[in-house]
């Protein structure tokens, strides 16, 4: 045997006085190697794996242990002892991680479990009490968890039948206001429309003076430009009177010198005429 067969085996022999031996390392290997747990509900299953992680823990920190101790004697020695360690101990976690990683996934999956359950009551109290405000109610936080199924319908229903009481209220009242508003409406339009018959009336009334006044206006204009008319008519007929009077007169003022002249040239003309032929012409002149 070589020197460093020698000191394997002594490692070994000091592995084996803690029953930590091949024979042990197999049936480890052979018992856990493997386990599963069915589920949440798998508790022997459960049990059984974390008994067996545990055990190969145990066993893995006591190893580890030894094998540290082993490693004081020398730098080389450590590294056979590490070697020892490194070997044992990848051969248990290699049993143990998917133990570990078993019960991990149950444990995440009661997590998960729990966390689903607390998110559906959550869900459940939030309906409740909107349900609740729907119907114009309120219902608190500790009373929605609380209240039994039964009890909680019943509050609802309950609450349902006063809204729908306190609506039908609610609208004979507004029907009823309606109903008076509209009537002071009627009353307001009536009255409009009095008040703008009157004023129609006073309007025409207004508008009937107005035409006799402008129809007097009128006649008063006609009647003056009438009076205007037949002064200026008058004052033309005194000049065309006066007019005629003239030219009568300066018909009979031409009409002697005609004479005159006439008679002038007969005398001319007839130098020995009698006394009695010219106090005839004195007296025709």
């Amino acid at each position: 045997m070589s020197t460093e067969n020698s000191k394997i085996a002594l490692q070994a022999k000091a592995l084996e006085k803690e029953n930590i031996t091949e024979k042990v390392l197999a049936e480890l290997e052979t018992r856990y190697a493997g386990l599963t747990i069915k589920g949440p509900d798998d508790k022997a299953g459960f049990q059984l794996v974390h008994d067996a992680r545990m055990q190969c823990r145990s066993l893995r920190v006591l190893a580890t242990k030894i094998c540290k101790a082993g490693r004081e004697e020398a730098v080389a020695e450590q590294r056979r002892w590490l070697a020892a360690q490194n070997m044992v101990t990848s051969r248990i976690e290699a049993i143990e991680k998917p133990l570990r990683l078993e019960e991990d996934r149950i444990i995440d999956e009661v997590a998960r479990i729990k966390k689903e359950k607390a998110e559906a009551e959550s869900r459940r109290i939030a309906d409740r009490i909107n349900r609740m405000a729907a119907v114009g109610g309120a219902l608190s936080f500790e009373d929605a968890k609380s209240m039994s199924e039964e009890v909680f319908n019943s509050a609802l229903e309950t609450r349902t039948a006063d809204q729908l009481s306190e609506q039908e209220a609610a609208r004979v009242e507004a029907e009823r206001v309606s109903a008076e508003q509209a009537e002071r409406d009627r009353i307001a339009a009536e009255e409009k429309e009095r008040m703008d018959a009157q004023q129609a009336e006073l309007r025409r009334k207004a508008e009937e003076l107005s035409e006799r006044e402008r129809a007097i206006m009128a006649a008063e204009g006609e009647v003056r430009r009438e009076a205007q008319r037949i002064e200026q008519e008058k004052r033309h007929a005194a000049m065309l009177e006066e007019a005629k009077k003239l030219a009568a007169e300066e018909a009979v003022v031409e009409e002697r010198m005609k004479r005159k002249l006439r008679n002038a040239r007969r005398l001319k003309q007839k130098p020995q005429t009698n006394v009695g032929e010219r106090k005839s012409g004195l007296l025709l002149s």
